[in-house]
């Protein structure tokens, strides 16, 4: 999954590429190439998936370590039943990138329930 950034090709162009370079038949993969953002990616993978009658879960979800939570939370707003698969990233090995990862993912995180707070509707007894 996921879209073209600054510079071509899209992430799941050369992923599928990579996939098929390992063995695995074209044939098997589906490919989303619409999304710009971590929510875009979940909504998109969800519509390719019921296009191609494939159902909603359990889906694997391979990221970096740092971004599986936001991603999870994200996969189930789009209806997916995620199964979190961690990635290793080249990331870990600076420990600046890593801890900018790590900052990036919890401010994500942390405007997300903000977001949350406002628009969505309290639950509880009295509320």
């Amino acid at each position: 999954t996921g879209g073209v950034g600054a510079h071509p090709p899209a992430e799941s162009v050369a992923a599928r590429a990579r996939a098929v370079a390992l063995g695995v038949p074209e044939g098997d993969l589906l490919l989303e190439d619409r999304s710009h953002t971590t929510r875009e990616n979940m909504i998109e993978a969800r519509r390719v998936l019921r296009e191609a009658g494939v159902p909603d879960g359990p889906v694997a979800i391979v990221s970096d370590t740092f971004h599986l939570a936001r991603a999870r939370r994200l996969a189930r707003d789009a209806g997916l039943d995620p199964v979190m698969v961690r990635a290793v990233s080249p990331a870990w090995t600076d420990r600046r990138r890593a801890a900018w990862w790590v900052l990036r993912e919890a401010a994500l995180l942390t405007l997300d329930d903000l977001r949350r707070a406002v628009t969505l509707p309290l639950r509880g007894p009295g509320r």
